[in-house]
């Protein structure tokens, strides 16, 4: 089941959305109207959340088995994600589970410091989060078992900025584990202005700033573990105890540096200052080598070199942090609370061919080897072109030195899960697609053309059908 949320949107979701819907059972559009609407990402899952309530209610389904999943309609599933998701979901503990997020228009410098950031940094870090079950969720590729959700007192998602983070700590004081895979991800895009990223990361150090009210929750809760609770106190707590402190410390190291390179050039000649900028630089950036290293073997046709060398952007990352947070502590303070919208452009969009393999529950096999699924939707637009469902292969959207990779538990360990282009020019050798290793993961999916979910800019909003007995509810 898809639920399409059309907020007061100013595009054609609505049309589009209710053109799938009149072909489809499983997709639900759920219309809402100022002055309710463009309240807050939060306000309007909950809306949708009533709507599966009342789905699962009209099923009589378990809400220990329903998972609800959060994308935005700019986001696309790794293949195989849901089946992925769901084994995590097997144990009964686990009430989240966030994907990895990587950028998808990560061809630009500034876009590309970004994936940096998701691909590397933070998945990392996700994943050491992983051994304490305190995992962060996101706002796009979320999942949340119903039951959790329905635990929590009063809707599940806040009005706070990161109503994400908001809920995970919900989850995580009831004794919810939260978790993640390295095996799949969410691709999304990106800024590609430094004033839409800064405006977008004051938005989330100010939601993060404000729950950090909420740690008594987390040292009073009996059904916490030490570790976890230890872990997502310091993981509250940063913005306070380093962005902070470091914006003020980084810019003081450095005129530190360069005074001290002045003074051994003075003393000693200009071969000893070029050997302290040396040392200097090395001091500062070696740490970067290890990053550089994980980044390049998780993604194709990223080198260690060029992945070392796009690492020193990731000082303009950390100035966009400190700006950020700065602002966002000025916001609190003059009690500005203003939800805005991250703007998307609409670049780096591909269609994918729809999976081969084995098929879906209630699924069947045609000769040419794509699957057919009873009520899968296809989108006719007007003029009845049919821009929904793909039964062969598409063009990738791929650019040179892109990359499209699926990742093990092993931070250098790579499993590429490219997609083939769709024709190459005459003359050029052709290169096989790359495949994932083991067996397919992925039974059949469909695309269903939407809008952001808040917004004005149309996208493509992926969804799977997972072979199992889950009922997995997006």
């Amino acid at each position: 089941m898809v639920v399409v949320i059309d907020d007061a949107s100013t595009d054609r979701t609505a049309e589009i959305a209710d053109a799938v819907a009149r072909e489809s059972d499983r997709v639900v559009v759920l219309r809402r109207r100022l002055p309710d609407a463009r309240v807050g990402k939060g306000a309007a899952l909950n809306a949708a959340l009533d709507v599966v309530r009342r789905e699962v209610a009209r099923r009589g389904l378990d809400p220990h088995r329903v998972i609800v999943g959060v994308m935005d309609a700019d986001g696309q599933l790794s293949p195989g994600t849901t089946d992925l998701v769901g084994r995590l979901f097997d144990d009964d503990a686990v009430g989240g589970v966030q994907l990895q997020v990587r950028i998808r228009n990560r061809q630009h410098f500034l876009t590309r410091v970004q994936d940096i950031g998701f691909w590397g940094t933070s998945a990392v870090a996700q994943m050491g989060r992983n051994q304490s079950r305190s995992v962060s969720l996101g706002g796009n590729g979320q999942f949340a078992r119903l039951a959790a959700l329905d635990s929590v007192d009063g809707p599940a998602w806040s009005d706070s900025l990161t109503e994400d983070l908001d809920l995970m700590i919900s989850l995580t004081v009831r004794g919810w584990d939260m978790r993640m895979t390295s095996l799949a991800h969410v691709e999304q895009e990106g800024p590609e202005t430094v004033r839409a990223l800064v405006r977008q990361r004051t938005r989330w150090a100010q939601g993060h700033m404000l729950c950090t009210g909420r740690s008594g929750e987390v040292f009073r809760s009996r059904q916490v573990r030490q570790s976890t609770a230890l872990e997502l106190l310091l993981y509250l707590w940063q913005p306070w105890l380093l962005a902070l402190p470091w914006s003020v410390l980084a810019p003081a190291l450095l005129v530190l540096a360069g005074y001290a390179v002045v003074e051994v050039g003075v003393q000693h000649g200009p071969l000893a200052a070029v050997g302290a900028v040396i040392a200097a630089y090395t001091l500062a950036f070696v740490p970067f080598l290890w990053g550089a290293w994980v980044y390049s073997r998780r993604s194709d046709n990223y080198g260690l070199l060029r992945s070392y060398w796009a690492h020193q952007g990731a000082y303009v990352l950390n100035l966009v942090t400190y700006v950020a947070t700065w602002r966002a502590l000025f916001r609190i303070a003059l009690g500005r609370d203003t939800w805005a919208k991250t703007a998307r452009v609409g670049r780096g969009r591909r269609a994918t061919s729809v999976s081969r393999g084995t098929p879906p529950l209630g699924g069947t096999t045609n000769p040419s080897g794509t699957e057919e699924q009873p009520g899968r939707a296809v989108n006719r637009p007007a003029g009845g072109q049919d821009v929904g469902t793909r039964t062969g292969p598409a063009p990738s959207g791929r650019r040179r030195g892109d990359d499209r990779t699926a990742t093990t538990g092993d931070p250098g360990r790579r499993v590429s899960d490219a997609h083939p282009r769709a024709a190459s020019a005459p003359g050029t050798r052709k290169r096989p697609p790359p495949r994932l290793r083991g067996r397919p993961l992925l039974g059949g999916r469909y695309w269903v053309r939407t809008s952001d979910l808040f917004g004005v800019n149309e996208a493509r909003y992926h969804c799977a059908n997972r072979p199992s007995a889950w009922s997995i509810l997006a």
